[in-house]
Parts: C-alpha cells; structure tokens; sequence
C-alpha cells in the first residue's frame, strides 16, 4: 500500500511530496512540469515554492503559482521539518510542518495561508482525513491524536488516545472511520473506535493478525505495474488509471536517487544462485529402450538459467550413486518468451533407466521456477526405414537417429492435430472458450456472458431443432428456459388471441361470451386486460428470474430476436403463491403442493425448491390455526 505519510496523490495524478531533511515540498504535475534547474531536487519533481522568498515575491514564475499577498507574512512559507502533505477532501493542501510544531492549509492552487492550527509543545507527524472531511493529525510529541471540525478548529472533546498511545507517528482511517495508528516506541498498531461523541475505546492490533490487514480504505494505494506508478481513479469507474510518467521507484520503494518514501514494498529476500534437482529413477521397462525427449513447463525469468542433463543404463541406478554418474552434455534451456514450452532431446544412449538431473541459477533476486516436466519415449526415428549402410556405424547411426527424430516429432505433432481435430466439431469435446464460441458461430448463436459452457454446448446439439421452433411460441419458451434455467410449461406464453372468446374489445375488459357478464380475469396478481388481441401475447415469469431491471431489459432483448417481427407482446412478473380468486392459473403462477426439488447445486428459490424444516408438512388449510 502506499507510505501513510509523507506523499499525497490529487485526482487528477498530481503528486505531492514531503522532503523533511531539506525542509521543502516537492511538486510533481504527472510530466507537465519543465525540468528543475536546481540538481539537489529529484527529477522529475519540483519545489512547490522556493525556500527563501522575499517579501515583495508575489509569484513563482515557473510554476505559476502565486506565493503570498501582503497580507500574509512570509514566515508560513519556511518549512521546517515538515513530515507529511494531503490534498484535502475540499482541495486544499494540509501540510504537517513537524519542527515549527504546526500545520498549515493552503488554498489550491493559489497557495494562499487559510489556517495554521499551532501546537503547543507538540509536533505533527502524520495526517488523515475521515468520511466527514474531519482532519486527523498525530501529535508525537504530546502522545495523542488531534482531530478537527470541517472548519479546521481543534476539536477539544475528543480524546485522541492521549491515555494509551505513545509516540504516535502515522495514522490512516478506513472505510468504517476507524483510526488506524502506529506508535513508534514500542512499534505496536493501535485502533481507535468512537463509541460516543468524544469519547473513543482503543486497542492493541496483533501485527500477524487478519484483522489488521483485512480492512477496506477509502483512498485508492498506488499500483507498480511494469515499472511505471499508477494511481486507480476508483471515483471514477469508467477512467482508466492514472500513469505517473517518470515517477521512478527503486526496489526499495523510494524515489530514485533519494530517501524520500514512494511505496512500502516487501523486503527483498536474498535466494540461492543455484540449485539442482534430480529426478527418481524412471523405468521404461524395455532394456535398451531409447527415450525421446523432455518438455519443461517452466518460468524462466530474464537474469535465470537451466541446465539440463540426462543419464541412462540398463541397471538399475541408486541413489547413493548419482554424484558419480557419467551425465551427459548440459544443455541451456531456451528461455524465449515467444516460444512455446521448451523442448530438449535427451542425449543420452539407450538404456532401460533414466535419470534427469536440471539445474537452476539464478541471480541472487530471482530463481527459475519450475512447474512440471512432459518426458516422451520410447524414440521412434525415420533411421530404422534407412538401408543398412546407415546402421553400420553405431557413432554416425546414433547422430543420425537424432537428428531425424526433430523431423518425426514436428510430423508426428502435425499428425495429431490432424487426427485431434475431429474433436473442435463436436460440441461435446471441444474445449471450452474460443473453439466453443467458434463451433457456436456456425449456427449464428451469440452466446451471452453468463451463459456456462454446458449450456452453449446444448445450444450447439439442439440447433437444428430450435431454428425449426424459430418463431414459434416453443422457440420462444426453449431460449428463455436456456437463459433462466426454467424447466416444464416454463415459462408460460399467453396467446391474445385465444381470449378472444372472453374478451370485449370496447372496454377491453374479459368477459364470458355467453352470458355477457365481465368476470376478471389475474394474472400475476394483477387483473390481466390484454390491450389488443391480434398479433400480442404475454410471457408471464416468475420474479425469481427478474430480480432488476438489467434481467428484465436482457430478456426482453432475446424475446425480441425470437418472435415473428409483426408481434407484440408483454411481460408480466409474478410472486408464487396462492390467492383464491386472484392469482390461482395452475402451472402458470401458482404452485399446488410441495415445490419441486432440483439435485444440489441445480436449485432456484422460488422456483425449484422451498426452505422448510426436514420431514415438515406445512400447515393444511381447514385443519391447523394460523397464531
């Protein structure tokens, strides 16, 4: 995470930086600022005004920032010591000027004094803001926390831990407005809780303990990523994160070329430069068998290395022995990002046992590691379909079954991939992600995100059958139990026109067609009044498969690819259950009995199962009182 103090990171990737042993703050506007000409000042920061200013300077010219008006005295401009720098929630720069035992806040970027809050016989080390834009300040010396109201006066009422914390010399505040401290002697992580208004209750952190790590801030850390600084807009979502262009940190998370803190980064644990590794004693059980070729699943870093080494023999090779073996040639292990897993031909003579023996080297910082290693055999060269001159000599017979053996592996690869790829056209073998998604692209599916790999590989195996369904109402209904995992008559799909028996189309109001009375009709606990008959129809669904309105939208996008272009319809959601003359249309919006019960891990609320207590029947209407 980054230092909790010392630094401060504006919105807009503006950095502010605190140089307590050259009394100044450092500038850094994310590239824009020119080069500083004085060479005590880290590239590429600047000061934020110049440490000596004169009465009648009212302006820095290079950084266009103006320095004092008459009105204010010269004097809250010599920085003395100061330890820590924020930009306050309001935009305004705090700065915890440790030696002259005050802080002071300046307007931005105007640079004009609007408060300097003194502390008597103290001194400000560390700065804090919380969710109320409360200023928190760690007081060493007086060997408590100050805390001020929005108007940047001291806030009297509060304890800040003047009875428990000693030495306090950083302070942040989490999510939840926790304060967070850590004292310097002894070094132990405080946290303080306010219980009432002024009154805090504070304990000891355990610095091995998950609850000190596992917590939530509000201000975003930077992020070293491929060498360069980043800073998360995290207010800011849809905005990439910032780059902090020519913000070097070194390994030790400090600004390069000086001792001013960047980032608290781990500390560095010093490896082996080498290392071997011997594998157990691998049998082939053919005598004279010839092994063909290891594959190492490794990550080699640029500064590492391996070295590999084979031995082969018919007797069986104990361990006590293999510092005395005859191993063959080291080979280097290609480390080319661009290559796929190296490959090494084992070089050894035919043999029934093998041993592989690889050694890692490694720069002190960064070791090779090692994952897993593929070992192929028995070799089966072109040599043997040569005629017998080729095998007269063991010498040149051996060289030429190796180098043969690059060309049969690179054939026998092309071979499997001939023969392997009968399995990218069934949806039932091909592997899941891109080649599914391109198997699925020849019947025009589109597959959605959230759809598993299951169920894309069902759609694929039902084309054929759905584009016949295609625009009918079954269509209709398998991609929406495919989307929502609805099984059965689910959902159900209302058809306008077989209503018209009950419908009066001058007040659009159900009727019975033979005795003219208006009954209602509900559905979805809502009185169903189709607003047209030809060419409309209903897809009634269960609210458990809508729960916002992103469901509702995507739904309504996969009806619209579905149905015939000249129909309209409507969706109704509905709460299961029962309401007697109300919502009562069985096997539509209402359950009889016990809920049907999916296996484990296949299970929907409300839809496919029920919480009730083990063997529990419920209550039986007519027999039991409801209390």
């Amino acid at each position: 995470m980054t230092l909790p103090r010392g630094m401060s990171v504006s919105a807009d990737g503006k950095i502010l930086l605190a140089d307590p042993d050259n009394h100044r703050i450092l500038y850094f506007d994310n590239g824009v600022c020119e080069d500083e000409t004085d060479d005590s000042v880290p590239s590429p920061f600047r000061r934020l005004w110049q440490a000596n200013v004169e009465e009648t300077q009212l302006e820095d010219p290079s950084l266009q920032h103006e320095i004092f008006e008459q009105s204010t005295s010269p004097e809250v401009y010599q920085l003395k010591q100061p330890r820590d720098v924020l930009f306050s929630p309001n935009g305004e720069i705090v700065i915890a000027d440790t030696g002259n035992q005050r802080v002071l806040i300046f307007s931005w970027p105007e640079l004009r004094l609007r408060k300097s809050i003194k502390l008597a016989g103290g001194s400000p080390w560390a700065l804090a803001f919380d969710s109320h834009k409360r200023l928190y300040i760690a007081d060493r010396d007086n060997n408590r926390i100050w805390r001020t109201n929005r108007l940047w006066n001291i806030d009297h009422s509060w304890d800040g831990g003047k009875e428990v914390l000693i030495h306090p010399v950083a302070l942040a505040l989490d999510s939840e407005d926790n304060v967070l401290v850590l004292q310097q002697s002894p070094a132990t992580i405080y946290i303080g809780t306010e219980q009432a208004r002024g009154i805090s209750e504070w304990h000891q952190l355990d610095s091995r303990s998950t609850e000190t790590f596992d917590r939530e801030f509000s201000l975003p850390p930077l992020q070293l990523l491929d060498g360069e600084l980043h800073y998360p807009q995290l207010d800011k979502p849809n905005c990439e994160t910032l780059i902090l262009k020519g913000v070097v940190a070194d390994k030790s998370g400090r600004l390069q070329s000086s001792a001013l803190p960047l980032l608290a980064r781990p500390r560095i644990i010093r490896l082996p430069r080498s290392g071997a590794y011997i594998s157990e004693l691998l049998d082939s059980e053919v005598p004279g068998s010839q092994w063909h070729r290891l594959v190492l699943d490794s990550e080699v870093p640029p500064t590492g290395r391996i070295l590999m080494q084979t031995y082969t023999s018919d007797r069986a090779i104990e361990d006590s022995e293999v510092d005395d073996l005859d191993w063959s040639e080291a080979m280097l292990v290609s480390t080319d990002e661009n290559s796929s897993l190296p490959e090494m031909l084992i070089q050894s003579e035919s043999g029934r046992y093998l041993r592989v023996r690889l050694e890692l080297l490694g720069d002190g910082f960064t070791s090779p590691k090692l994952n897993n290693i593929l070992l192929f055999g028995p070799r089966d060269s072109s040599l043997q379909y040569l005629p017998a001159p080729f095998h007269q000599d063991p010498e040149s017979a051996f060289f030429l079954d190796r180098i043969l053996s690059y060309f049969d592996t690179v054939q026998d690869e092309i071979r499997f991939i001939i023969s392997d790829f009968s399995r990218y056209l069934d949806p039932a073998g091909v592997p899941a992600g891109d080649y599914l998604d391109w198997l699925g692209s020849w019947f025009d599916w589109q597959f959605l995100a959230q759809w598993p790999a299951d169920l894309r590989r069902e759609m694929i195996q039902r084309s054929i059958e759905f584009f016949k369904l295609r625009g009918t109402l079954d269509g209709i209904r398998l991609m929406l139990q495919w989307h929502t995992g609805l099984n059965g008559q689910q959902p159900q799909i209302i058809e306008h026109f077989r209503l018209r028996e009950y419908a009066t189309l001058q007040d659009r109001r159900p009727s019975c067609g033979m005795t003219g009375e208006v009954v209602p009709l509900f559905v979805a606990e809502k009185p169903f009044a189709p607003t047209s008959i030809d060419h409309w129809f209903t897809v009634v669904l269960p609210n458990s498969v809508v729960p916002n309105q992103d469901a509702l939208d995507l739904i309504r996008q996969l009806i619209d690819a579905q149905k015939p272009a000249h129909t309209s319809y409507q969706i109704c959601v509905f709460h299961q259950g029962i309401r007697i003359g109300k919502q009562s249309s069985i096997g539509v919006d209402m359950w009889l009995g016990h809920y049907p019960s999916d296996a484990l891990g296949g299970m929907r609320l409300g839809q496919s199962s029920e919480l009730a207590a083990v063997g529990s029947l419920g209550l039986k209407i007519g027999n039991q009182l409801l209390n």
